[in-house]
């Protein structure tokens, strides 16, 4: 594993290493972190004539400036250390040297510096959980949809939902029909049609990385989510991919690397692919290792606030966030939770992938049309210093791509498919339906998806249900719009 610049290729912008000795995903993975600590943006990758085992790398500045070739240089001095110390193995290198995890985290307690403290709720059961429901918009929601898709009737669109999530059946396929048709509530035979599942576990993935041994057992978490997106848009192809394990948690490169695997799949004419997120990055109150001139922008900046918001983009390399951006199209779209990290009055900012320009965030409201105590902000605050606005422009993020939709109280949570047999939070009560309540801005992501999977099938493309969602009529008290739907 070397670069393999010389004299006569070294040019701006322009870093060309060779993986020929090692393990390409390592070499290339401790390559991009070293880039991002020093704030470099990796603009292109490339093939190089000759060498297949070497790729050249395009660098800028986060304004989009070649890297000189005196920083070059010293990138390859630096990156040849790197390389020399690196281990190869996969899976000691995801220990050691990847971006923090991708988490639904455990509802174990309140934030605190190294948890957002959601789902807002445990999953329980009710006799509300047994009952069978639809989603219904409230009158001027739906009047405003009935405007916008007026001139959209004539299209014929598929649409393909993928929820990157948990799977409890990555392995037993076969139990999840079993266990579907061990329950003959109607919510839950809804999903059960002919002997075969409505939507679909996709097996064909690598197992996602153990981040974590949580205390809790978040596996369910992709298969409620599903059921809900099925719910409000029954002819969508919904498919469940695993990225994270039992626990909730998994890693951004796996997360990168399905996003980017799914932009380069083939899509027939009039399809649209949206893809559901409904996880987000660990918040932590101090970072270690922050990179010396985000730490020289963040003394500039005055605000506490803006000043935490800065600090969370440490914790993503810009290579995650290129990945994410990319993906948007006309007919591609990601629909991300803005995350559960609110306590105390406190708003946190949302969190990553939600806050990327092009993603839908998705932050979540009560019953009364406020942002719910456990919800971050649905999209970053406007009136920023100019320091810090500059900055979350050259990384992708922006402050006008977010909504807020029901998802949910402590006290009473959204419907959804969940068979596991027991609750953990109370081992005793089993669950008798095949469903449960659960709240947090996950599910208010599942709803929003559901909303605009069915604005597709209606003739939108992905880019014109994304841009419908954010124009909705009803607003938060901080002017974020509001998806005004309930199950009913």
């Amino acid at each position: 594993m070397t670069t393999q610049n010389s004299d006569q290729i070294f040019a701006p912008g322009r870093l060309v290493i060779s993986a020929v000795d090692g393990d390409a995903s390592a070499i290339y993975a401790a390559a991009r972190k070293q880039f991002a600590n020093a704030g470099i943006v990796v603009a292109n990758t490339a093939p190089v004539p000759g060498d297949a085992d070497a790729t050249a790398f395009t660098l800028t500045d986060i304004n989009g400036t070649l890297i000189d070739v005196p920083k070059i240089r010293e990138l390859e001095t630096q990156l040849a250390e790197i390389f020399a110390n690196l281990e190869t193995r996969e899976s000691a290198f995801r220990r050691t040297s990847l971006s923090p995890a991708l988490v639904v985290p455990a509802p174990t307690g309140p934030p605190s510096s190294s948890t957002t403290g959601g789902p807002a709720g445990d999953p329980r059961t009710s006799s509300a959980a047994c009952e069978d429901f639809q989603f219904q918009l409230d009158a001027a929601t739906q009047s405003y949809f009935d405007q916008a898709l007026a001139d959209k009737q004539g299209r014929d669109h598929s649409v393909r939902v993928v929820v990157l999530d948990s799977s409890p059946y990555g392995e037993h396929p076969g139990d999840f029909v079993r266990h579907l048709n061990d329950y003959a509530f109607p919510f839950v035979q809804r999903f059960f049609v002919n002997g075969q599942p409505t939507f679909h576990l996709r097996r064909d993935t690598l197992n996602p990385t153990p981040w974590g041994d949580g205390p809790t057992d978040m596996s369910q978490h992709g298969l409620f989510i599903a059921s809900i997106i099925k719910s409000i848009a029954p002819d969508a192809y919904v498919e469940v991919v695993p990225v994270l394990g039992k626990s909730g948690e998994g890693s951004l490169e796996e997360l990168t690397q399905q996003i980017e695997s799914l932009q380069t799949d083939f899509l027939p004419k009039d399809a649209q692919l949206l893809v559901n997120v409904s996880a987000t990055t660990m918040v932590l109150a101090n970072l270690p290792e922050m990179p010396t001139w985000l730490d020289e922008l963040v003394t500039k900046i005055q605000s506490a606030d803006e000043r935490r918001g800065i600090r969370q983009t440490a914790l993503v390399e810009q290579w995650h966030r290129n990945g994410v951006r990319a993906f948007a199209s006309e007919n591609r779209r990601i629909i991300a939770a803005a995350g559960n990290d609110g306590a105390g009055g406190e708003r946190w900012w949302p969190g990553f992938p939600a806050r990327v320009e092009g993603v839908l965030s998705v932050g979540a409201v009560d019953g009364e049309g406020r942002p719910a105590e456990y919800s971050n902000l649905c999209r970053i605050p406007g009136g920023l210093s100019a320091d810090a606005t500059d900055y979350l422009r050259g990384v992708f993020e922006v402050d006008s791509n977010g909504i807020y939709v029901s998802g949910g109280t402590q006290r009473s949570g959204i419907v959804g498919l969940f068979l596991a047999r027991q609750f953990e939070s109370d081992p005793a009560m089993r669950n008798e339906c095949g469903s449960a309540l659960w709240s947090g801005t996950s599910f208010a992501t599942a709803i929003a998806t559901g909303y605009m999977a069915w604005l597709c099938l209606q003739g939108m493309t992905a880019a014109e249900a994304y841009q419908t969602m954010l124009a909705l009529p009803a607003t938060a008290d901080d002017g974020g719009p509001i998806l005004q739907a309930e199950q009913a």
